[in-house]
């Protein structure tokens, strides 16, 4: 899995271009998180899917969808396992 890291936080005027705050890739799919600052200041996390493709063997850019095949399910499964352990790790503890 690959991460890409580009930080973004536009202001509310909508004056900064929106950059994506995390990409997570796994072959073709994307998992893409958005931060926004709401009115209170406060940070509020989105996230979109995107998969990459070509239309065909000679074809030089690459496309983007949001749609996927049902083979797709475990990829996106996978990236949300990686985004949650990242974003939100378990805190141990131990027991006295």
């Amino acid at each position: 899995m690959e991460k890409q890291n580009e930080i973004g936080n536009p202001s509310l005027d909508g004056n900064t271009k929106n950059k994506p705050a995390l990409v997570l890739r796994a072959g073709t799919v994307k998992l893409v998180v958005w931060e926004n600052t709401d009115k209170n200041g406060n940070i509020q996390k989105s996230i979109t899917f995107d998969r990459i493709y070509k239309e065909g063997e000679n074809d030089k850019e690459w496309k983007t969808t949001k749609s996927f095949n049902t083979s797709h399910l475990s990829t996106i499964s996978r990236l949300i396992n990686s985004f949650i352990e990242d974003a939100y790790p378990i805190e141990k503890t131990t027991n006295k």
